[in-house]
């Protein structure tokens, strides 16, 4: 087996370790990658191996995966993005739920302004996707921040209004207990997922030009 592919063998495993562990992915495996490279490269100047088994000595020497995803949960903060998931995929159902219900009954709600609704729905199904491909490596667009702030803001702002709504008006003609109620696990999990998804997304950014590895799993050199 060539260099290339003993160490692409390992950035596959690990990358895999750290998703399971619910670990954002860069840019730890990225600096794997760029440590076991060079460190192969060393071990056959110095020691005469052939590139294949320098590979092997570089990622022996590294850590097995188990090893290095244990060390980083160690030196990492409790991660964000496992709950920041759960509230995405939480508002999604929530989404497909409150959707499928309106058209079996025939009509959209609020009953005038389907479009402003629609639009709403989209908006929070295209944040969420979105979120959960950044939280797991994907790239972060710039207007993610913002909009998990402002929906964020807004499901807890709801949530709030409806408790009230609920407590002091029981059979306000307007917003009756069972259709306001029935809003509560959404604005619930927007709230979750606008201060998980802004946690997660900062510390995936603390992260970016810092070492990811505790130093005594880095290769020496």
């Amino acid at each position: 087996m060539a260099d290339g592919d003993v160490i692409a063998e390992y950035v596959r495993e690990l990358e895999a370790s750290l998703r399971r562990a619910g670990r954002p992915t860069e840019p730890l495996v990225e600096e794997a990658r760029a440590h076991l490279h060079e460190d192969a490269a060393r071990i056959a100047a110095a020691e005469g191996c052939g590139e294949a088994e320098a590979a092997r000595r570089a990622v022996a020497r590294f850590g097995g995966v188990g090893e290095v995803v244990r060390a980083v949960r160690r030196n990492t903060p409790i991660a964000a993005a496992p709950l920041a998931r759960i509230a995405s995929a939480a508002v999604l159902l929530v989404l497909v739920w409150e959707v499928f219900d309106a058209i079996r009954g025939g009509d959209l709600w609020p009953p005038s302004g389907e479009d402003l609704w629609l639009t709403f729905v989209a908006e929070l199904a295209v944040v969420s996707v979105v979120l959960w491909r950044a939280v797991r490596g994907a790239r972060v667009p710039a207007w993610l921040g913002p909009a998990l702030a402002a929906n964020g803001a807004l499901g807890l702002a709801l949530f709030v209004a409806e408790m009230v709504v609920n407590a002091r008006l029981p059979s306000w003609p307007i917003i009756s207990v069972s259709r306001a109620g029935s809003f509560t696990p959404l604005w619930l999990a927007m709230a979750v997922q606008g201060a998980a998804g802004l946690r997660a997304l900062r510390q995936q950014a603390t992260q970016v030009g810092q070492p990811s590895f505790p130093v005594e799993l880095q290769p020496p050199g």
